[in-house]
Parts: C-alpha cells; sequence; structure tokens
C-alpha cells in the first residue's frame, strides 16, 4: 500500500513514495487469486454411517460455498487418526495441492460425546490469521443427544464455513484482490457470532479495513478498524493501521495520536515509529520524522523501508547526499526495489546530476513498467535537461497510466510553455486543476502562458488566484508584476516587484 509525497524540484512535481509497514503482516501479498482447495477427511469415530458427522459436514459446506468459483470442498475419503495427527494432514493435503484440510475425530460414552476438529491451513492464508482453539484440536464434550440429533454435526459445518468463508477473504486479500477480499470478508461476518470462539470477527473487521484501505476508501477503512478495537482495545496493529488511514487522509494529528497508542502497547514496534515518521514528514516536521526513522532502525537494523523513508526526510529537508546514503542502503536491502531507485533517482536531480537520476527511473521501469511516478519523475529530468520532447513522451506515458494524474498534466504543461505551445499548455492546466483546483503553482504557469500570449487580463486573474492560496509566493508577485508592465501600469507593477522582494529578498527576478 504505498503513498504518494509530493516534493517539489525544479517546476516539475516529483513523486517521493514512502513505503509503508505492509498491511499483510508477512510481506506476502504477491500472490495471483487462485481456486482454495478444501480437503474434508473423514472423522475418525464409531458407528459413521450412523452419526454420519463427515457427511453432513461436507454437504453443507459445499452447499455453502456453491456461489464461490474459487473455493472447492473435496472429500479426502480418508481418516486422519489423533495420533497421525498435524504432520499427516499436512502431507496429505501438500501431495493433493490442497489450502486447507479438515480433520478431527469424535467419540461417546453413554451420557457424553466428545469431539475434536481441526482447521489445517497450508497456504499462505496462515500467515494472515490464528484460529482459535476449538478449531486445533481442543476436545469439547457435550451430551451424547447432540451427536445423535446431528446438532454437533450442524455447529461443526457452521464453524467450518465461518473459517472457510475467511480463508477465502484472506487468501483474495494476499493476491490484492481487494473487492473479492471485501465480498468474502463481509461474508464471513455474517456468520460470526455464533463462531468466535473459532476466530475473533476482529481479525475480519482489521483486514476488511486494510482492504478498503488500499482502495482509498478511508472513512470505510476507519469505520472497520473502530469496529475491530471495540473488540478488540488492546490491538497495537489495530492502531497502527488505523493511523494509516487517517494519514491516507491527511488527517496527520488524529494519525500521529494512534501511533501513540501503538508504541504505548508495543514499545518495540519498528513499524509504528516508521509510520509516525512518515505522519511527520507530511507534516514538515522533518527532525521528528528522522528521530522516528532513527528509532525504527535501531530496533531493526534491516528495515529497507525505514532507510527509504529517511531518505524522503533528508532529501526534503536539501540534504541529499544523505539521502542518496539513505536509498543506497534500502537498495543493499532490497535491490528489486522501485520506489527506492525512484527516490534516489529524485534525489539525483534535486543535485541536477540529470544523467544518474535518468539511469534511477530507467531502473525503477526495468522493476515496475507501470509506475505512473516513475515516467513522471523521469519526465522531470529531461525536462530539466531541455529535451521537451523526451518529457512530453514520459508525461504522456503517465497519464497513460494514471488518467487522474494532476501533476502529470502540470508538468507536460511546463514542457508546452517552454516549446511556446501555449494553447496545449494551457489546456493541460486547465485538466490539472479540474484534479486539484487549490494548486497555486498551476494557477501561476498558466498566468505565464497567457502572459506569453498577450492575454493579460487572464494571466493577472491566475496570478490573483494563486496569491489567494498562497499569499507568501513571490514568484507570483514578480509574474504579476510583469504582466502590469506588459500592460504599461507600472505603478503596480513596481509595487508587486517590491512585494516579491519583501518575500524574496535574493530575488534577482524581481531586481
Amino acid at each position: 500500500m504505498g503513498l504518494l509525497t509530493l516534493g517539489s524540484g525544479g517546476i516539475g512535481l516529483h513523486f517521493l513514495q514512502p513505503q509503508l509497514s505492509p498491511l499483510c503482516l508477512l510481506q506476502q501479498c504477491d500472490q495471483k487469486t487462485k481456486t482454495v482447495t478444501v480437503l474434508l477427511a473423514e472423522f475418525d469415530g464409531v458407528d459413521a454411517k450412523n452419526y454420519r458427522v463427515t457427511e453432513r459436514i461436507l454437504q453443507k459446506l459445499q452447499d455453502a460455498t456453491k456461489n464461490y468459483p474459487t473455493v472447492k470442498i473435496l472429500p479426502l475419503k480418508q481418516a486422519i487418526s489423533q495420533q497421525e495427527g498435524k504432520d499427516k494432514a499436512r502431507e496429505l493435503g501438500k501431495n493433493k495441492n490442497a489450502d486447507i484440510v479438515i480433520w478431527g475425530w469424535y467419540g461417546k460414552t453413554q451420557q457424553k460425546a466428545a469431539v475434536s476438529v481441526n482447521f489445517e491451513m497450508l497456504s499462505a492464508a496462515k500467515d494472515y490469521i490464528d484460529v482459535g482453539k476449538q478449531v486445533q484440536g481442543e476436545i469439547r464434550t457435550m451430551a451424547v443427544a447432540a451427536l445423535e440429533t446431528f446438532e454437533i454435526q450442524v455447529n461443526l459445518a457452521e464453524e467450518l464455513k465461518y473459517l472457510t468463508l475467511v480463508t477465502l477473504g484472506v487468501s483474495a486479500y494476499a493476491a490484492d484482490d481487494w473487492d473479492n477480499a471485501i465480498k468474502q470478508l463481509t461474508a464471513a461476518l455474517s456468520e460470526a457470532k455464533p463462531n468466535k470462539a473459532a476466530l475473533d470477527p476482529a481479525t475480519i473487521y482489521f483486514y476488511r479495513g486494510n482492504a478498503y484501505d488500499n482502495k482509498g476508501e478511508y472513512d470505510r477503512a476507519i469505520a472497520d478498524f473502530n469496529q475491530a478495537l471495540l473488540l478488540n482495545p488492546k490491538s497495537a496493529e489495530f492502531f497502527n493501521n488505523r493511523g494509516n488511514a487517517y494519514d491516507n487522509k491527511g488527517e496527520y494529528d488524529r494519525a500521529i495520536t494512534d501511533f501513540n497508542q501503538a508504541l504505548l502497547l508495543n514499545p518495540k514496534y519498528a513499524a509504528a515509529f516508521n509510520n509516525r515518521g512518515i505522519a511527520y514528514n507530511n507534516k514538515k516536521e522533518y527532525e521528528r520524522a528522522i528521530a522516528d526513522y532513527n528509532q525504527a532502525l535501531l530496533l531493526n537494523p534491516k528495515y529497507a523501508g525505514a532507510f527509504n523513508n529517511r531518505g524522503i526526510a533528508y532529501n526534503d529537508k536539501k540534504e541529499y547526499d544523505r539521502a542518496i546514503a539513505d536509498f543506497n542502503q534500502a537498495l543493499l536491502l532490497n535491490p528489486k526495489s522501485a520506489l527506492a531507485f525512484n527516490n534516489r533517482g529524485n534525489a539525483y536531480n534535486d543535485k541536477k546530476e540529470y544523467d544518474r537520476a535518468i539511469a534511477n527511473f530507467n531502473q525503477a521501469l526495468l522493476l515496475n513498467p507501470k509506475s505512473a511516478g516513475a515516467f513522471n519523475n523521469r519526465g522531470n529530468s529531461y525536462y530539466d535537461k531541455k529535451e521537451y520532447d523526451r518529457a512530453i513522451a514520459d508525461y504522456n506515458q503517465a497519464l497513460l497510466l494514471n488518467p487522474k494524474s494532476a501533476e502529470a498534466f502540470y508538468n507536460r504543461g511546463n514542457s508546452y510553455n517552454d516549446k511556446k505551445e501555449y494553447d496545449r499548455a494551457i489546456a493541460d492546466y486547465n485538466q490539472a486543476l479540474l484534479l486539484n483546483p487549490k494548486s497555486a503553482e498551476v494557477f501561476n504557469h498558466r498566468g505565464l502562458a497567457y502572459n506569453y500570449k498577450k492575454e493579460y487580463d487572464r494571466a493577472i486573474a491566475d496570478y490573483n488566484q494563486a496569491l489567494l492560496l498562497n499569499p507568501k509566493s513571490a514568484l507570483a508577485f514578480n509574474n504579476r508584476g510583469l504582466a502590469y508592465n506588459d500592460k504599461k501600469e507600472y505603478d503596480r507593477a513596481i509595487a508587486d516587484y517590491n512585494q516579491a522582494l519583501l518575500l524574496n529578498p535574493k530575488s534577482a527576478l524581481a531586481f
């Protein structure tokens, strides 16, 4: 799940992409969606024909999942005894390419019935959820009548249906299939109340919240994390991920409050330090961000994401060599990190080492050919080299991949502006402002294009808008002065140049 922070470099806007703690806890998010195969072993016990434990559970599981094309419930057609246990279940499941093996046994005396069930996960889902003891072989006893009236079989089938739906959702989640994950986890929640002992519903709210967060539906994500925290208020992970959702919404102070709470519950939680650092960096509190990244790296010296993010903070402080050193370290730990190559490219670009920057963006694009940000940033380097056609080609590609990128429209507009293709520049600035109506930079540059076209009143209107959005923009005062000067309104021009010099006494332009 990565955020995009914007850092300025010359006229172009650059993407710096921090690496959040992975929402999939063991960083296994790259599986492709596949069918989940569930094997049901014969339940080991007396009078199988009369009690029909296996038959009933199989039928109910198949009925419950018949509308889910991504799951197959199959009979194993052999029992796994208590003595053979988990090892045998895993061996048989592996041989048949199964994801889950359900097995167990039952017995009875004249008064009591005992039952044990195991929900054995072989796939990546086991790294995401911890099932309760009730489905890890814990022996349950009840009246023998419950066995004879099929109550036990029905209850077990309900529990196992619930866990199967959870597994479907988590498998979709592991494959980054957010819509399907939400659908399956929602279905599981509808079965959750009578089955809490098998798996706490808080876990399902947590993963559904993560899926909403990855879809950019932050309010729905926060609602799910709230629900998870109502059920389990001592989970550092739940606070951490709600903090990520608030951070993604731009509510940095609320994010920091959640990260603080996560760290109270788990002072050695490196990911929470990292994520709090991101929130501080977004607030432009770079020293506090760096302090948090330092703490994350003390706890986990091999945390590539924290090196990457500390590099971003140094880059934002214009300490480019320190930034590059951190990106180097991130790449030593993770040589296939397109983000780190992208960010190192930005640092080289800010140092005006454009060819080295382009080489890094090339590498980022080899690793991730669908990175709109890397195309945008390589375009910025070509722009800074005054290779406007190559820059435009990269911005075009960025916009094919992300048609809602205000930054790429803005940057392409700058290239057209410098090529003196003012109408095309204005068209791009218009599009950028549709996507981001509060960008002072875009109003300022559209004003320049109108000024070049000698449409001075339209230029001045844009500079006015830029100054409403950023009253401390020396550049906008300077440019408005140019427009007044071209209109021969010299007193107004001088007043604007004076204001530009108050804001930036070293501005050679205003002199």
